[in-house]
């Protein structure tokens, strides 16, 4: 397990994700290095490596219900700090493996046992924090982020071609693969075990459950029920010593989140994107949600050529190509957001996946679209996406528990933990709290979506918290930037790039022939991303 590597190399990696401390562990088969943010408990006695019990950890996220299980664990231990990394050493001294099951929160984590020699890790439900690793031999490797191993194993890094397939099919599956070959990623809702020999064993303590309807009230004890699981989410996202603030953009979601946060924090500090173009522009609505729930708002504006002149800088932070222009919006918003001093932020991710809120779930309620002739027009207008290259083979079928667990959700967390993380800012995500989801996907199908309705029961348990032109609003609508509008005005651009990059693309897969012209504008955007990841070299 234990090789030597570049220490001051790694600290430079990582002192943006932690910022605030350093701490290092190094025995004659284990080394570990970590760097802290604060936000429980920030003497320096809280830091890490902590060691208890004959146990050391590494722990990188948040665990929300710690005073719980703080308060159940006291009978048999003696805690010296504040911190809930020192409540996960005790957790798992008593129960093992089991204790995962017990948390309510967003970890990667690494625990050494120097009695049997072994190290435990485990990952968070969803994958909200990301647990990478190599193994080579006898030598385990593991970090946060996927440059660091380039220090540790003092080798570069190449592209996996099956990611560049992904990549340009538009179908990622970031909970299976990593953007590079021979790194692997821990999948959420997973622990993992291994010893010197090199011996590992990886098994699941979580899955996302199938959407089974059992549930035996009707649809107003539904919103009771699911508005004091939302309701305790938020409270327990608010805990910590620093202060807590949200994202809004001009949806349901982060409405939600800011009506329910400001009942526990009434001076809470709201963060916007908001577009110079009108037409890409949320800014009607987050004024009508900001007025009906009186937050206070700092609007961030943004213009395309403001996005795109940081490319090179997201794109490294990303350790992959960029994906969208809301990506670099996102990696705007959350650097406004470290600017404004703040290290906490609740983020709206989530709820989409499984509360039906996506214009393809309408396929399943065929007669909803009765509500969307809009829906169906716009289906027979768009370009069909040309064939690049072979995709996978096999049929994922669209439902929550996909999108949650294999295809959309990976890669937004993903996207979302180098933006905010990147700048020592910690994103909570209350929607992803698996008490919310295990109880919603219990419920009937019709809660979810009514009239044409997607959401149905966010709307319905909420209403206070919505004005009525929000709660109202039938379609859905992605983060907005100027992204085909600046297609549109850098073709040429973009298609010079490709062409003189393309050779770099084929050395990682076989590239069908192609029209530029006849493009899809997300197919132009995924070529051009994927030929200048290659051609900067961020590997």
């Amino acid at each position: 397990m234990s090789q030597p590597f570049d220490i001051p190399s790694l600290q430079r990696l990582l002192a943006a994700r932690g910022p605030d401390q350093e701490g290092m562990l190094e025995e004659a088969c284990f080394k570990a290095l970590h760097c802290r943010l604060s936000i429980f408990d920030p003497r320096e006695a809280a830091g890490q490596p902590m060691t208890r019990y004959g146990k050391s950890i590494v722990f990188n996220g948040a665990i929300y219900n710690h005073l719980e299980l703080r308060s159940a664990l006291e009978p048999r231990y003696e805690f010296l700090t504040n911190s809930d990394t020192e409540v996960i050493l005790a957790a798992f001294d008593c129960w093992g493996h089991d204790c995962w099951r017990r948390l309510i929160g967003q970890w990667s984590v690494a625990i050494y046992n120097r009695h049997t020699e072994t190290l435990s890790c485990a990952r968070d439900r969803f994958g909200i924090k990301p647990f990478y690793y190599q193994t080579a031999g006898k030598t385990f490797r593991w970090a946060s982020e996927l440059r660091c191993f380039s220090h540790m194993a003092s080798q570069g890094l190449d592209p996996d071609p099956q990611y560049v397939r992904d990549f340009l099919t538009g179908d990622l599956r970031l909970n299976e693969r990593t953007p590079y070959a021979g790194l692997k990623v821990l999948p959420p809702g997973h622990c993992l075990d291994v010893d010197l020999t090199g011996s590992m064993h990886v098994h699941a303590y979580y899955q996302v459950p199938d959407a089974e309807p059992s549930f035996k009230g009707d649809f107003q004890d539904a919103m009771v029920q699911y508005r004091g699981l939302m309701t305790d989410a938020i409270a327990m996202r608010c805990r910590g010593d620093v202060p807590v603030s949200s994202t809004l953009s001009g949806g349901l979601d982060s409405a939600v989140i800011a009506g329910l946060l400001q009942q526990q924090l009434p001076d809470l500090s709201t963060f916007s994107i908001v577009s110079e173009s009108r037409r890409y522009s949320e800014h009607p609505e987050i004024i009508q949600i900001c007025r009906a729930l009186n937050l206070q708002n700092t609007k961030i504006k943004i213009t395309a050529s403001q996005l795109i002149s940081n490319w090179d800088v997201v794109e490294e932070n990303q350790e992959m190509p960029v994906l969208s222009m809301s990506v670099l919006a996102q990696h705007h918003l959350y650097r406004s957001i470290k600017a404004h001093d703040r290290k906490v932020v609740l983020d709206g991710q989530g709820a989409d996946e499984y509360l039906l809120g996506y214009d393809a779930f309408l396929r399943s309620f065929p007669l909803q679209l009765i509500w969307f002739p809009s829906l169906i027009a716009r289906k027979w207008s768009r370009k069909t996406p040309v064939k690049l290259v072979d995709g996978h083979s096999e049929d994922i079928p669209y439902t929550p528990k996909t999108l949650l667990s294999q295809t959309v959700l990976p890669v937004l967390l993903h996207v979302l933990d180098r933006n905010s993380a990147g700048q020592g800012v910690e994103a909570r995500v209350p929607y992803l709290d698996h008490r919310l989801i295990d109880f919603v996907q219990k419920l009937p199908r019709a809660y979810l979506m009514r009239w044409g309705r997607r959401k149905y029961l966010q709307r319905r348990a909420f209403t206070q918290h919505l004005p009525r032109s929000i709660r109202r609003k039938r379609s859905k609508q992605a983060f907005l930037t100027p992204q085909r509008p600046w297609i549109k005005s850098n073709e040429a651009q973009m298609e010079s790039l490709v062409k003189k990059e393309e050779w770099r693309i084929r050395e990682w897969t076989s590239l069908y022939k192609y029209s530029w012209k006849d493009l899809p504008a997300e197919q132009k955007w995924r070529l051009y991303a994927m030929a200048r990841w290659l051609a900067n070299g961020q590997f």
